[in-house]
């Protein structure tokens, strides 16, 4: 039985590693592919054709997540709170380059898969470096997004970060349910293009521009003001929802196709993430120290790691054919904190362990209990597919002159 959620157990089965043995990765036709992707593809084709035939595509998979830390790294010294202060602005270059950055993320996300077909190394380990990269790069740019357009901590952040997470969940979960992944014609591809013009008129703009009132203080809103950032949250919000429970609506057989053979068993496969959300909410509302205004960066970081997790999980299980497993002792933590949190509330005590302390344990424990996640599946796909992660074999070396593309 699959019991990957013992961290000192091995992940794949017996089963599970004949099963991996016979997988093979379905590439999406030309005509299935969105806007943004046709637009683009001469620029991927362009970028795969520069690449020398020992590049790896795992080794563009990770210069793609470096690229995306880099990103985060340079707008979080800037703006720890998701903002700017108002006694020390974010030079302009700060967001040019970030638009740089994310179109070198998007573009070396889209060249791994065509350098992997022309070498013939696609694999079940590479889906795995893809996939796990593209999740924590999710975290990393949902963050970064926040901070560009200046909604600084709160609910507000934490709404379009959580939107986006599901999103992004919601495809992995669609195609290990029903076997199939729809993208549309405006997809992920589309977003993060747009992230990366988001970012280029802030430089050219100024972040002032995300701060323009739209309408007079609102009284049903408490005198809030209606701003330019509120409006680009809104989209943010609706569109990435909208995806999120199309998928949902789509593979539960509510429109369109008819549905999985368990639906049950489908929807099991949401409560890990519910309950990771709700969790953090409650804790976020209970907290004494107000978790998520005092460390928004952390706070939000620890829902998406959470869920990437989950991701990678979801994708073992649907590589291997083995069962998804619901219970996740990641999540055992998150109860505790709220607790820990709510006691001191109601007591007006300081609660026993501090918020903060809390929340970087946790962050932390989840990080490396997620590392070693990643490292023991690698080793065990390592040992029974005989491949490597950064190395393109000898045998499949190929002149470029001869290289045939199938994108």
């Amino acid at each position: 039985e699959y019991m990957g959620t013992l961290d000192f157990m091995r992940y794949f089965t017996a089963a599970g590693l004949q099963e991996l043995s016979l997988y093979t990765y379905e590439k999406v036709r030309t005509r299935e592919r969105s806007i943004g992707a046709r637009v683009l593809r001469w620029w991927w084709k362009l970028v795969a054709d520069s690449l020398p035939s020992w590049v790896a595509p795992n080794t563009i998979t990770l210069c793609g997540l470096l690229l995306m830390a880099c990103c985060y790294g340079v707008i979080a010294v800037h703006m720890p709170l998701l903002e700017e202060e108002p006694s020390a602005p974010t030079p302009r270059w700060v967001f040019l380059l970030c638009g740089l950055l994310i179109f070198g993320y998007s573009t070396c996300d889209a060249v791994d898969g065509i350098v992997a077909r022309r070498s013939e190394t696609a694999s079940p380990l590479g889906e795995l470096a893809d996939h796990a990269a593209d999740s924590l790069s999710i975290v990393l740019l949902s963050l970064t997004i926040v901070s560009c357009v200046q909604l600084g901590a709160g609910w507000i952040s934490y709404s379009v970060c959580c939107s986006i997470f599901f999103s992004f969940f919601s495809t992995e979960w669609e195609l290990k349910n029903t076997g199939r992944q729809r993208f549309g014609h405006v997809n992920s591809t589309e977003g993060r293009f747009l992230s990366s013009l988001l970012f280029f008129a802030t430089g050219f703009t100024g972040t002032a521009f995300w701060l323009q009132p739209l309408s007079p203080p609102l009284d049903a809103l408490g005198g809030a003001v209606l701003r330019t950032q509120h409006v680009i949250a809104s989209i943010a919000i609706v569109w990435c929802l909208v995806v999120a429970f199309t998928r949902v609506a789509l593979c539960l057989g509510l429109v369109g196709a008819p549905p999985p053979r368990d639906v049950t068993v489908a929807l099991s496969h949401l409560v890990p993430l519910a309950a990771g959300i709700v969790f953090t909410v409650l804790w976020a509302l209970v907290s004494p120290s107000a978790l998520l205004e005092t460390h928004p960066r952390m706070f939000i970081g620890l829902v998406g790691c959470h869920i990437s997790r989950l991701m990678a999980s979801m994708l073992l299980a649907r590589l291997s054919r083995q069962s998804f497993p619901v219970y996740h002792t990641m999540l055992l933590p998150l109860p505790f904190a709220v607790f820990n949190s709510y006691a001191g509330a109601v007591s007006q005590r300081p609660p026993l362990v501090d918020d903060a302390v809390m929340l970087y344990v946790q962050l932390g424990v989840t990080a490396l209990v997620y590392l070693r996640f990643l490292l023991q599946v690698v080793r065990e796909m390592r040992e029974h597919l005989h491949c490597v992660l950064f190395v393109v074999p000898e045998r499949k070396h190929a002149p470029r002159a001869q290289a045939v593309h199938t994108d």
